[in-house]
């Protein structure tokens, strides 16, 4: 089982229904307790291939680490996938994909073939409907930096855990992860709760922006949104 997880920290502010979170940079003395911790579950969960991209976007700086068991595929692929140079994009992918995807040929990897799928579908509702597709377990986290924007999401019944930490006083910093530490030595517990099932969000950092929400079953909508400060 594949681990993945994207930390956003800077600053902005994070609209989820009626409550606004502040997000804010922690100092590293602070994080770098809670980042070890989770880099070490991470790192359990993919014994072949573990790696992290890290970039900003607008006044957001991100961090999206992964790790991988692969099962399928001849050759070991990096993880995150990125092509920054010519697709800037990246996608942190724990799953298994039994169908639902055009066939790329023998001996390539599901990670591999949602990628190509996703970079060639240039819209949310274009990648929404892709993701509507798939067959098997998964979650996902997918940065498409020419576009500002994050995908985040799991299948619709949840086969793969995938977590979240909304900004607060213990750490001021947007988390998702596959796994993650509630328990910090010397630190407050930290608050995380389970992603909703089936439930796609596509975070546009740009100021004044606004976060799309869709259920991957294409049948009701949401709004939360994202501004930088």
């Amino acid at each position: 089982m594949c681990g993945l997880s994207l930390i956003l920290e800077g600053k902005g502010k994070i609209y989820v229904g009626d409550s606004v979170y502040s997000l804010r940079t922690r100092q590293r003395r602070e994080s770098d307790q809670c980042d070890t911790s989770l880099n070490y579950m991470l790192s359990r969960r993919g014994p072949n291939s573990t790696g992290l991209i890290s970039g900003s976007m607008y006044h957001v700086m991100f961090v999206l680490r992964a790790s991988l068991l692969q099962f399928r595929g001849l050759k070991t692929i990096h993880c995150p996938l990125a092509y920054l140079d010519a697709e800037k994009s990246a996608l942190a992918f724990n799953g298994e994909i039994y169908s639902g995807l055009p066939f790329a040929g023998e001996g390539v990897s599901d990670t591999m073939q949602l990628y190509t799928s996703l970079i060639n579908s240039k819209t949310f509702e274009a990648r929404l409907q892709v993701l509507s597709q798939l067959r098997g377990p998964w979650s996902l986290i997918f940065c498409d930096l020419k576009k500002n924007e994050i995908m985040i999401g799991r299948d619709c019944f949840g086969r793969r855990s995938l977590l979240f930490h909304l900004p607060d006083a213990v750490d001021p910093r947007f988390m998702v992860a596959s796994t993650a530490p509630s328990v910090i030595p010397g630190q407050e517990n930290l608050n995380w709760s389970e992603y909703l099932a089936g439930f796609i969000i596509c975070a546009s950092l740009k100021v004044l922006s606004v976060v799309k929400a869709k259920s991957i079953w294409l049948c009701t909508t949401g709004t939360a949104g994202f501004t930088s400060a």
